[in-house]
Formats: C-alpha cells, sequence, structure tokens
C-alpha cells in the first residue's frame, strides 16, 4: 500500500498485502480503511490531516472466510463503513468500532464495490457485481436486510 505524495514520489504505508482494496476514509479524513481481501482483513489507520501520514495501523475488522473476501468499501455521512463480500453475497455495515450494524443479504452475484449516494435527507447503497448470469440476476434481485 503506497500514498502517492504531491511531487509524484511514492512512500510505502504497508507491505505483504496481496490483494489490495478499498480505501475508504471517515467522514473527518481521520481515519483510512484498507482492505487486504486476500487475507480477509480490514485496517484502519490514523491519517495525519496536514501532512497526509498513516500512522496506528490496526486491525479493524477480520472477516470470516465463509462470509466472502471484503472487498470494495465505502464510509457514509456517519462514520460507518460499508463492506461489499466477495463470494459471500453480502455488503456489510459497520459502526466505527468494527461492530456489525446491518449485513445485507442478496441472492445472486459477488459483490466488489459499494458506494453511498447521498442526496439531503436521503441516501441510497449503490453496489457492483460480478455476474454470469444477467436473467437470473434480474430475477432475484431482492435483498435480505438484517
Amino acid at each position: 500500500l503506497y500514498r502517492i505524495e504531491p511531487d509524484g514520489a511514492a512512500t510505502r504505508i504497508a507491505d505483504g498485502i496481496i490483494a489490495s482494496n478499498g480505501p475508504s476514509f471517515s467522514p473527518d479524513g481521520r481515519i483510512m480503511y484498507h482492505t487486504d481481501s486476500h487475507g480477509g482483513t480490514i485496517w484502519a489507520y490514523d491519517i495525519d490531516p496536514d501532512s497526509g501520514t498513516a500512522s496506528n495501523r490496526r486491525v479493524f475488522v477480520r472477516i470470516p472466510r465463509a462470509d466472502g473476501a471484503p472487498d470494495g468499501s465505502t464510509v457514509d455521512a456517519e462514520g460507518h463503513l460499508w463492506t461489499a463480500h466477495w463470494g459471500g453475497r453480502r455488503v456489510t455495515r459497520f459502526a466505527p468500532d468494527g461492530i456489525v450494524l446491518c449485513p445485507s443479504f442478496f441472492e445472486a452475484g459477488r459483490y466488489t464495490a459499494s458506494g453511498i449516494q447521498v442526496p439531503p435527507g436521503d441516501w441510497k447503497l449503490t453496489v457492483t457485481a460480478y455476474v454470469t448470469d444477467v436473467d437470473a440476476v434480474t430475477a432475484s434481485a431482492s435483498v435480505r436486510v438484517g
């Protein structure tokens, strides 16, 4: 994982990551979440708002293999991390302390990324997926929340 400096130089933040995803940032920009999909771990880092330096790397959450690999993510206005699970048929909303708040289960697809669209007073979750049978996805576009 690298940070690109304003002058184009690359600064290493972490190594040993096989499948890097994210990153996502807390609403105040002081916490960065980074996903190691292969390792099943979402990491949190403190970010210095003036320098952009990352420090205090810590495990935010580990995803059990049975739940799929954590993949793309986003953070909502309340500071909750939403993570798509490749092969897990779900997107999970985590509180800032890593507690699962709201797993959403989908009937089809391998989910790769999630995004939040927030018009004033409303929000929509947008999810991308890898699918091989569009008709099956369309026919089973149901979602179970909770």
